[in-house]
């Protein structure tokens, strides 16, 4: 059993540090992970970053690529991510806001004697994965931990004055509007549904 409660990004990475390729992370210690707030990076193949513990995800890359997270989430792709963010015409007013106020993780493929390895301003510790199927002991992946709090943001005082009962909210951008004021234009932001509790049920898309 893994105590998350003491769990650092120090002693995660001391954890997960001289691991195995296709072995990175266990399922328990990922849990224990996103318990502690904490991210791992890691990467597979030679066009995939996985994330785990308090973000899980898979991502595509392709040699040197810069990931987006804004507010503890992976900001999509415009190229890659298809679906409702390619038509929503508030997703270039959610990605310039993103690219404003988000943190990136760069990949660099073939670098230092890794497959993979990452740079970001995200404040982090490193761990070593390798290779073991080889005769050769050889270097795969320098991953990366850091913590959930460097990635999101605070919320502010008046978080908890605002009547979400009478917010409008867009499912395919996240902007939102007051249904009291028809009038007020669409602000296009993209509302943390899980911090604020908000159901997305009996939204309307906006078109303007």
């Amino acid at each position: 059993m893994i105590d998350s409660k003491n769990l650092t990004a120090k002693s995660l990475a001391e954890m997960l540090n001289n691991g195995e390729y296709l072995q990175e992370i266990s399922d328990e210690l990922a849990e224990a992970a996103a318990e502690a707030g904490l991210v791992v990076v890691y990467g597979g193949s030679d066009d995939l970053v996985y994330f785990a513990g308090a973000i899980s995800e898979e991502y595509p890359t392709h040699d040197t690529k810069e990931i987006l997270i804004h507010d503890g989430k992976i900001f999509p792709d415009q190229n890659e991510s298809g679906g409702c963010y390619d038509n929503c015409s508030y997703f270039s007013d959610a990605q310039a806001e993103a690219q404003a106020e988000g943190r990136k993780i760069e990949t660099l493929w073939g670098k230092d004697g890794y497959s993979w390895t990452y740079k970001t301003d995200i404040p982090h510790e490193t761990f070593d994965i390798f290779e073991t199927y080889t005769s050769d002991r050889e270097k795969y992946c320098r991953g990366i931990v850091f913590e959930m709090k460097h990635v999101q943001k605070q919320a502010c005082e008046h978080s908890e004055k605002v009547p979400f009962k009478d917010i409008e909210w867009c499912p395919e951008c996240g902007a939102i509007r007051s249904k009291t004021e028809p009038n007020q234009k669409w602000l296009p932001i993209r509302a943390n549904r899980e911090r604020v509790k908000i159901e997305p049920t009996g939204g309307t898309a906006h078109d303007e």
